[in-house]
C-alpha cells in the first residue's frame, strides 16, 4: 500500500531535481475532480468530457516547482434508501418486483491506492472535491471516508476540501455560509479535514 509523505521528508533535493509537490485528487462522480487537475497543470492535460476510468498523472512546473498531479476515477455512491437524491419515485416500495435487487456498486477495484502508488512516495496533499451544485450526502460522506480509510492512518492531516461551482452560489453566499446550511455530512468532511 502506498504511504501519504509529508512535505518534509522529501528531502533535499537542491542541485538534484527541484522542489516537488504531488496531490492526489479524489472526489465523486461530476464533482469536477478532472477539471481542478487541469486548473492545477495549467494546461488541458486530462480529458474532463469523460468519466475519469483509471488513475491518470500530469505533470508541470510552477515557480521552479515540480508538480505532479494524479487524477482518479470517481468514488463508487451506494445507493441508500435514506438518500432520496437520485429523483426516483419509490411509491411501488414493499411491491414485488420481477427483477432481484440491485447489489451496490463496490468501491471502484482501482481505489485511490493506485492513484497513491503513482505518486511516489505518496501525495504531500490529498484534494477531496465537492461540487457546491450537487447535494453532499451520508452516503457520499461515508464514500469518502472509505476512500481515506483504504490509503491508511494518518492520511486525514494532509487532507482538504477543494469546492467547485461556488461561482454557481446563489449572490451574496458565501462558501462557509453554504457549509453552514448543507447539513451534517458536509460539515462533518470539512472538520475532519481540520477545516482546510
Amino acid at each position: 500500500m502506498a504511504a501519504v509523505s509529508s512535505a518534509s521528508d522529501s528531502g533535499d533535493h537542491r542541485g538534484r531535481h527541484p522542489p516537488e509537490r504531488r496531490l492526489l485528487i479524489l472526489g465523486g462522480p461530476q464533482s469536477g475532480k478532472t477539471s481542478t487537475a487541469n486548473t492545477i497543470l495549467g494546461d488541458k492535460v486530462f480529458d474532463a468530457g469523460t468519466e475519469t476510468t483509471h488513475s491518470n498523472v500530469g505533470q508541470t512546473e510552477i515557480y521552479g516547482r515540480r508538480v505532479t498531479v494524479v487524477d482518479t476515477p470517481p468514488w463508487a455512491i451506494p445507493s441508500d434508501p435514506d438518500d432520496d437524491t437520485d429523483g426516483e419515485n419509490n411509491d411501488s416500495a414493499g411491491a414485488e418486483s420481477d427483477s432481484p435487487p440491485r447489489p451496490p456498486p463496490s468501491l471502484d477495484s482501482e481505489g485511490p491506492c493506485m492513484g497513491a502508488i503513482l505518486c511516489p512516495p505518496g501525495p504531500h496533499a490529498i484534494l477531496l472535491v465537492v461540487s457546491v451544485t450537487q447535494p453532499f450526502t451520508d452516503t457520499q460522506r461515508r464514500a469518502a471516508e472509505d476512500q481515506l480509510g483504504a490509503l491508511g492512518g494518518g492520511t486525514w492531516r494532509y487532507s482538504m476540501v477543494l469546492f467547485t461551482g461556488v461561482d454557481k452560489l446563489p449572490k451574496g453566499v458565501f462558501i462557509e455560509e453554504h457549509i453552514a446550511n448543507t447539513g451534517d455530512a458536509l460539515q462533518w468532511l470539512v472538520e475532519r479535514c481540520g477545516s482546510r
